[in-house]
């Protein structure tokens, strides 16, 4: 058995592979991917481009109650 499963895990490996890639005048990493027939490359990010989730939300704002009553369905 454990034969079997380390030849299902090599072969999982083998169709994977890291690439290095030119976009928008940078170089960028990337992982290569055989799915269903099809190479698709996933996009990686250097720790430079990575950016904060918390940077992402939108800033607070004051809702009044006259701005909620209107908003209510009725």
């Amino acid at each position: 058995m454990p034969a079997a499963r380390d030849t299902v895990v090599r072969s999982r490996a083998a169709s994977r592979s890291h690439a290095k890639y030119a976009w928008s005048g940078r170089e960028r990493l990337g992982l290569l991917q055989v799915r269903e027939g099809a190479i698709v490359l996933h996009a990686m990010r250097w720790p430079d481009e990575a950016r904060d989730p918390d940077d992402l939300l939108p800033p607070a704002s004051e809702v009044s109650e006259s701005e909620r009553s209107r908003a209510r369905w009725r």
